[in-house]
């Protein structure tokens, strides 16, 4: 019996020992993994946080983009349809410049020394001349008008067309070499 006693009591100091030991292990093993471990879990919360920021702000720079193209469509529409009405207003010049003139006007008249100049007339769509409720209305406006100026040279002739057809009122003259268009009949 004594020697299961001794057995026992070895028995007893070997556990003692071992759970010592265990006990020495483990708080060896925790005091290193346990503040890597809260470590890890902390950078991964800040992680996380940073990630959502990221996110937050990636959400309002894509809504910002989606705005600026937008934006960017609405003026590349803009920029066509404005090309296109200056195609258009191109098209109507150069349909008006060669059409032979409705109406003709005179200056003047043809005295010794003077020469004929002629003048392409047109009027500005805003003016009173145009708006069919205006006092000085006239139809003839919507067409072709040519006027004729007697004169001893060019610059007089630019004078007496500002004088008769001035640019205050709407006018807006063009000199051409001929009363109708031909090769040589373009505006100076």
């Amino acid at each position: 019996m004594l020697f299961a006693d001794a057995d026992r009591l070895t028995f007893l100091l070997l556990i003692l020992v071992g759970s010592l030991l265990l006990g020495i292990l483990a708080t060896v093993i925790f005091s290193r993994t346990v503040p890597e471990m809260l470590g890890k879990l902390f950078r991964t919360e800040e992680a996380e946080s940073k990630y959502l920021d990221l996110l937050k702000e990636g959400y309002v720079v894509r809504d910002r983009v989606r705005a600026l193209q937008s934006e960017l469509d609405d003026l590349s529409s803009y920029h066509s349809r404005q090309e296109a009405e200056i195609r258009k207003l191109q098209r109507q010049i150069v349909n008006t410049q060669n059409k032979i003139p409705d109406f003709i006007h005179e200056i003047g008249e043809p005295k010794a020394g003077n020469l004929r100049y002629y003048a392409r007339l047109s009027v500005d769509s805003t003016s009173q001349h145009m708006k069919p409720t205006s006092d000085t209305y006239n139809p003839i406006w919507h067409h072709v008008n040519l006027v004729e100026t007697w004169a001893g040279n060019r610059d007089e002739a630019r004078q007496i067309l500002e004088l008769a057809y001035s640019e205050k009122l709407g006018f807006h003259k063009l000199l051409v070499d001929s009363p109708t268009p031909n090769q040589e009949g373009r505006g100076r």
